[in-house]
């Protein structure tokens, strides 16, 4: 008795086939459609399943590494925490420093954005031309600087434009030192700048001093023009200079003064 029920849907399977079979061929067509449109949206469903399962399973974290994460980030937390007050402990030293030798403090810039709209054809890198002029607070001997470094001063002011010299003319020579030592010098035009303008000649370095490729220049602050602190560029190489009494040594500029084309002028 049991088996007569499967008997029946054998038979029934069997007759099903046969009449499909014999079904003409675009009643075979439309039947295949049909029953595919019955099953495409199961069959979407179990993929946007899959890809939900494969998102979550790509974002899921082990606890032991969120753990890790956090505890990094706590004591980077604290250290930039300690550092904020050792640096508001030395600000607040540096006031009474200040107050009680009557030092006064460095005034903020003043800066000016200018475009650079004509060069000198005859020595196209060595001076520029920039948009802005007396009306605009613009006067002799305000320094040119980029975010990457000196660029020079003002020779010339006009109503609404200036004439730039830059750093490497013999006429803007600059009062530099060595950041890491400290040990002064003067930023000259380089023997090749007329082949590679991004270098000058940093002379009269003492020979007693230890100079090295990569160091840092920056201005020293002397002669009243540039400010102290400025970045100049970096050491090429050192040479020995005056039959042995001082060095010199070539400095690849931070400021690309062949491509330049818009400069801060700092108006005080």
């Amino acid at each position: 008795m049991l088996k007569k029920p499967y008997v029946l849907a054998f038979a029934g399977v069997i007759l099903l086939a046969v009449v499909l079979l014999n079904l003409p061929a675009r009643a075979t067509t439309q039947l295949k459609l049909a029953l595919s449109g019955l099953f495409l949206p199961l069959f979407g469903l179990l993929s946007s399943s899959e890809k939900a399962i494969t998102r979550a399973g790509d974002q899921v974290v082990p606890r032991s590494l969120l753990l890790e994460q956090i505890e990094r980030i706590q004591k980077e937390n604290q250290q930039l925490r300690l550092e904020s007050l050792q640096a508001a402990d030395l600000t607040a030293e540096n006031t009474r420093l200040r107050a009680s030798v009557g030092w006064t403090g460095r005034t903020p810039w003043k800066l000016k954005l200018t475009r650079v709209i004509a060069r000198d054809p005859a020595n196209w890198w060595r001076t520029f031309v920039i948009d802005a002029g007396s009306n605009d607070g613009i006067r002799s001997n305000a320094f040119v600087m980029v975010p990457e470094g000196l660029v020079g001063r003002v020779e010339q002011v006009g109503s609404a434009s200036a004439r730039v010299i830059l750093v490497g003319d013999p006429n803007c020579r600059v009062s530099a030192m060595v950041a890491e030592t400290r040990e002064p010098g003067v930023i000259a035009p380089a023997t090749d700048s007329i082949t590679d303008p991004s270098l000058v000649q940093m002379t009269y370095v003492s020979r007693h001093t230890q100079l090295r490729p990569g160091q840092q220049i920056i201005t020293s602050g002397l002669g009243g023009v540039f400010p102290k602190g400025i970045t100049v560029g970096q050491i090429v190489d050192i040479s020995s200079a005056g039959y042995g009494l001082y060095q010199e040594s070539r400095v690849k500029l931070g400021a690309n003064l062949r491509n330049i084309e818009e400069v801060w002028v700092v108006l005080q």
